[in-house]
């Protein structure tokens, strides 16, 4: 048997390649990480929130 093969875009020795809807490799499970997109939704609403009400905060501050 040959060598493992290796990720291209990480240099990691993979077994498992992970590619996108053009058949190119975006990486392997050693650079791609799995999270929930209900979670990730929720902090980048919360982040965008945080960040309205902040610069509602300097408005008010400023008197602008």
């Amino acid at each position: 048997m040959g060598s493992m093969p290796i990720c291209p875009v990480c240099g990691a020795e993979t077994n498992d390649f992970f590619m996108d809807e053009n058949n190119s490799i975006v990486g392997c499970t050693d650079c791609i990480r799995l999270i929930d997109a209900w979670e990730y939704t929720r902090e980048e609403e919360f982040s965008a929130r945080i960040d309205y009400e902040y610069e509602q905060y300097k408005d008010r501050l400023l008197g602008f």
